[in-house]
């Protein structure tokens, strides 16, 4: 819908279709208020708290191409810095990860207000971390993982995936669960 508003194809009301656009699609300022976001998580996630309590940090940059040395202004580099961080986008993105993109605890990627798609590469690892939040991101076309449908770790999995789309290659339910907890609330 935000591509439909920009483009001048929708003129109707604002319109919230799902409890996770309701606390924020219709609220001229919702950028003011990002972190309000993680107050309403529903599910297994509902303590979770993601980057809430840290500061902004802005993506600018697309390239990921060493993950090992990542630079400042990148996803990479932001999901590796200590603490919480609520990590956003400078502008619409597309980010081809030449490898996994292990995150680090109290994290919250929030795509909101940009077009950001991971595509083509590695994927997103969510595994032994906690308080991760992902919303408005668009994954795809991801290299499949060694992880499998029988690995047992993940039987013990809590979370909580709400209002997605899983799309033509995704092969693994595991990366279903990687996707994280994504948060939900009210107006």
């Amino acid at each position: 819908m935000r591509s439909m508003l920009r483009s001048g194809k929708y003129w109707g009301p604002c319109q919230a279709t799902n409890p996770v656009d309701r606390c924020w699609r219709c609220w001229k300022d919702w950028a003011n208020y990002r972190p309000k976001l993680a107050d309403f998580v529903p599910g297994f996630g509902h303590k979770i708290t993601g980057g809430q309590k840290g500061s902004i940090y802005i993506v600018t940059d697309s390239s990921d191409n060493d993950l090992t040395n990542s630079k400042p202004g990148t996803l990479c580099h932001a999901v590796i810095q200590n603490g919480p961080l609520w990590i956003i986008f400078a502008r619409d993105l597309h980010i081809k990860l030449s490898q996994e993109l292990i995150m680090t605890s109290d994290k919250t990627i929030d795509a909101r207000g940009a077009d950001v798609h991971i595509a083509y590469g590695g994927r997103i690892m969510i595994q032994h971390v906690k308080n991760v939040i992902l919303n408005g991101l668009s994954i795809h076309y991801i290299f499949p993982a060694s992880a499998s449908d029988s690995y047992a770790p993940d039987k013990m999995m809590q979370v909580t995936i709400a209002y997605n789309h899983f799309g033509r290659g995704l092969i693994q339910k595991n990366a279903k669960k990687s996707i994280g907890n994504l948060p939900c609330c009210e107006q």
